[in-house]
């Protein structure tokens, strides 16, 4: 894919450039040609952005090409590499070819044809390994004179409104990006806000064995990492007078003794057939049991005190008693979650409750809006648990639950905003959401007149899943927008940095 026009003034090229160091000649050559018509050719690969400025080709005159490479996979500059340009006319080539950057992804040659008429012109990048890693043809014209030239240009200068300079060294030293308008099904879109809730499973309560006064060995503060089995305070009983450790563990031994007599006095037993094998069943039910209560109460403790161990890994979430505090048997002490996954609860509107049946897929964002991470439903291991058959007591909202793997960095109770898809719907022109601006209502985009060049124009736009919005107008099928940066392309504009030129074009 390439694109060939004119582009306006020699002054241009310092706006591409950015500002950055010229040659000496090509500064003195601007101040003595202030209206000197450019041309521009740009052309793409699935990775990289060759963006070429050079003046008309005229015969016996050499022509300077000034070539930028862009690595489409982070838009930054390549560092290294070669470019060859290879000129055609009438069976001749003539070739220019710079072996490195003159700094990072800007090359610079020259070509002086020596034959009028139409051409091939041909740019190759070669990597690295000196193999051809991109390269394009593009047919264009070599002019018999300047007086030519200049005729044929300004007989087919159009101008574009609003256009915006956006120079190639400061798209590279930024977050920025380009995409094309292109097609995708967006199906339905649902917006909600979304809570964040442990998942079932992932947290456990410790509780007390016995009573006592709890003493916690380390200072425990939620949020700290917990590992499987730690000490996390001793309860000491022994100030009890009825309920004391000591005399529950004698309770439960005396117990454990006397189900553990009658389950063997019964089997022997039911070896002469005397007794029925669901009495033995029984007593071997209780010795079990009191075996089971005298274990809990003798793990862990000495002296009338028990040790509580942590009985999972994971993150302290909440301490529910503090140092000294008298508790109870059963009581809850804390709460440990292993954080590993969380639950989503969306509240729907209930009109939307008849597309609930067809989700298949859903964005998820943090509400603050200077966070601009959006997260792929799928791209966070999350799937749909369920939705309400009916709304919630008191509010006209229809629960939704997701499951997904916890990569928010934000603890549960917080809330995250939603846009939950369902259906799959027809393709319709879509841009990414990031393109979209607002001005005093009206939305509009920064669509790409060359690589350090945009207009500004309003679109109507439709659904949006967070991460690509639908455009209902204003937009064509394959042109390119701004993507990330265009709150940057915007404040350009705002300054008031644009060139008069920059939207001449063919």
């Amino acid at each position: 894919m390439s694109l060939l026009h004119k582009l306006g003034t020699v002054a241009v090229l310092a706006m591409v450039l950015g500002g950055c160091a010229e040659r000496h000649e090509h500064s003195e050559h601007s101040k003595e040609h202030d209206h000197e018509e450019f041309v521009e050719m740009v052309s793409y690969d699935s990775n990289t952005e060759m963006y070429i400025i050079s003046k008309p080709l005229v015969v016996n005159e050499e022509t300077e090409f000034h070539c930028f490479l862009t690595q489409l996979t982070n838009f930054k500059p390549y560092t290294e590499g070669a470019v060859k340009v290879i000129l055609s006319v009438d069976s001749t080539d003539y070739v220019a070819v710079c072996e490195h950057p003159e700094r990072p992804g800007v090359y610079h040659m020259a070509i002086k044809p020596e034959k009028a008429g139409y051409a091939k012109l041909k740019a190759l990048f070669y990597g690295p390994q000196d193999n051809a890693a991109f390269k394009f043809e593009e047919t264009c014209y070599v002019f018999p004179s300047e007086e030519e030239a200049d005729k044929y240009m300004e007989e087919h200068e159009s101008d574009i409104a609003n256009a915006v300079a956006f120079p190639k060294s400061l798209s590279w030293s930024v977050d920025f990006s380009t995409e094309n308008v292109s097609k995708r099904p967006m199906g339905h879109i649902v917006d909600a806000v979304a809570q964040i809730l442990p998942s079932q499973g992932d947290e456990m309560t410790v509780v007390a064995k016995t009573d006592g006064v709890v003493s916690f060995f380390d200072k425990l503060d939620e949020g700290r990492a917990i590992s499987l089995g730690q000490s996390l305070c001793s309860i000491d009983a022994s100030a009890t007078v009825s309920n004391n450790l000591a005399s529950q563990q004698a309770q439960a031994k005396t117990e454990l003794q006397r189900a553990k007599t009658e389950y063997e006095r019964l089997e022997m037993l039911y070896k002469d057939r005397l007794v029925l094998a669901s009495e033995v069943n029984a007593a071997k039910a209780t010795y079990e049991q009191a075996q089971n209560n005298y274990d809990v109460l003798s793990r862990n403790s000495s002296g009338g005190r028990q040790t509580i161990s942590a009985p999972k890994a994971g993150y302290l979430k909440q301490l529910l008693v503090t140092n000294g505090q008298f508790v109870v048997a059963g009581q809850p002490l804390a709460v440990i979650t292993q954080s590993k996954t969380l639950r989503l609860k969306a509240n729907v509107q209930s009109r939307y409750y008849s597309d609930l049946k067809n989700i298949n897929g859903a964005t998820i964002r943090k509400i603050d809006v200077d966070d601009s991470k959006i997260w792929r439903l799928s791209d966070v291991g999350g799937r749909l648990v369920s939705y309400g058959r009916q709304t919630e007591e008191g509010s006209s909202l229809v629960p939704v639950i997701f499951e997904v793997n916890n990569v928010f960095d934000m603890p549960p109770g917080s809330y995250l905003h939603m846009h939950i898809k369902t259906g799959q719907g027809n393709d319709v022109l879509t841009v990414p959401a990031v393109s979209i601006m607002e001005d005093m209502g009206n939305f509009f985009v920064y669509v790409q007149i060359s690589p350090a060049s945009f207009e500004k124009r309003q679109v109507k736009i439709g659904v949006t899943d967070g991460l690509y919005t639908e455009i209902k107008s204003g937009l064509t099928l394959g042109e390119r927008v701004v993507a990330r940066g265009a709150m940057l392309v915007k404040m350009q504009q705002a300054t008031g940095a644009v060139d008069p030129h920059a939207g001449h074009s063919h």
